[in-house]
């Protein structure tokens, strides 16, 4: 499984997904029934950087295609040293998704979707070694050690309160009413 030997050409986002789906579907049953059960019918584009794919379930098989022009249910969207930070436990997922680290949008049912599929995942990596050395070998590909060195940890210093796009009527009508939170915290 492995595929960071030397002279190996690293994976794109497309094999790293299914490489966790396979991985997933070949040592844990009941995360994958969970995962097909809570993809079922949805077809979402997940970004990495600048790469794209989208992503969905015909019956049990996955497939990743090409991103395309057309519509999706949802789309996930987020960087390498994101995905870093979070892989060394540096940065939860949660406080990644309100701080815009990771964007999720799409129809409820599609975030719904992928934010129980990233919970999925991360509930199974601890007891099971292969997801582990999975992301071992996302860690030590090049693309990935070169983002980690180009840059400081993507952390940002606060967890947004308010993590959305909001119009600057909406911040004039909370300050009328006195319900912006203070500068100082």
């Amino acid at each position: 499984m492995p595929n960071d030997g030397p002279g190996r050409t690293p994976r794109s986002l497309g094999g790293y997904i299914e490489a966790i789906v396979t991985t997933l579907a070949s040592h844990d049953a009941t995360a994958i029934a969970r995962m097909r059960r809570v993809a079922a019918d949805q077809r979402a584009r997940i970004m990495l950087d600048d790469e794209a794919v989208e992503v969905t379930f015909q019956g049990d098989q996955l497939r990743v295609e090409p991103a395309g022009p057309g519509p999706v249910d949802g789309t996930g969207q987020t960087g390498r040293r994101t995905v870093l930070d979070l892989l060394d436990g540096r940065l939860e997922a949660s406080a990644a998704i309100l701080d815009g680290l990771i964007r999720i949008d799409g129809t409820p049912d599609a975030v719904a979707a992928m934010l129980l599929i990233i919970e999925i995942v991360l509930d199974a990596s601890p007891r099971n070694p292969a997801l582990q050395m999975l992301a071992h070998e996302f860690v030590n590909d090049p693309s990935s050690r070169q983002a980690y060195e180009s840059g400081a940890r993507s952390r940002q210093p606060s967890t947004a309160w308010y993590p959305f796009a909001h119009a600057p009527a909406e911040n004039r009508m909370l300050a009328r009413l006195d319900l912006l939170p203070d500068p100082d915290g």
